[in-house]
């Protein structure tokens, strides 16, 4: 059902402009309680601080008008799947695993792809940029990517044939050696 709702979606969106990105990200949901799965002390970005909630993983895709969320998955804490009472209280199925956030976006993306989404430049926060592993899959599976990194993020600089220049060196003392300039990405609600 809900292949057939984003792929019916994605075709009338299609009709103004391509699909042109993919869009990972965590969505927060705000909770009183300590029953609702997944729920524990947490950062939740639409709160700007650490607070009890449960938090969703999230793909989206965009094109130059339009995003449409296509898939998500329930991020499961160790704190829940690490606790056998917990589980059984809340009736969580036995083949339930702990399973990082990158994990739970690599397997959409994987989903996505293999649903015939129409790719695009997959964007995320550095909570995922951060991860080499993630980065590496993204990569093997064929798709392009901007993603936010820490700044002692390690990387390589690679010569014109694409081969290993050097040591690895954090993000942070590459950028010291590079110039830019200012470009403006789109026109936003809050202007450019």
């Amino acid at each position: 059902m809900r292949l057939g709702a984003a792929q019916y979606a994605i075709e009338a969106m299609s009709r103004h402009s391509p699909i042109c990105s993919w869009i990972i990200d965590d969505t927060g949901m705000l909770k009183q309680g300590k029953h609702s799965v997944g729920v524990q002390h947490q950062y939740i970005g639409s709160a700007g601080k650490v607070a009890n909630c449960q938090i969703a993983v999230t793909l989206t895709v965009a094109n130059k008008r339009d995003q449409l969320p296509v898939d998500t998955a329930l991020y499961l804490p160790v704190s829940w799947t690490d606790d056998p009472a917990r589980r059984k209280r809340a009736h969580m199925p036995d083949q339930i695993e702990f399973r990082t956030k990158p994990d739970l976006a690599l397997a959409m993306i994987q989903r996505a792809l293999r649903d015939g989404i129409p790719p695009g430049v997959l964007l995320a926060d550095a909570a995922y940029g951060t991860s080499s592993e993630f980065r590496i899959s993204v990569r093997e599976l064929g798709i392009h990517y901007a993603v936010a990194v820490n700044s002692d993020t390690k990387v390589w600089q690679l010569d014109s044939l694409g081969r290993r220049r050097g040591e690895a060196i954090a993000v942070e003392s590459l950028a010291e050696g590079l110039r830019f300039r200012r470009l403006t990405w789109r026109e936003g609600t809050k202007g450019k």
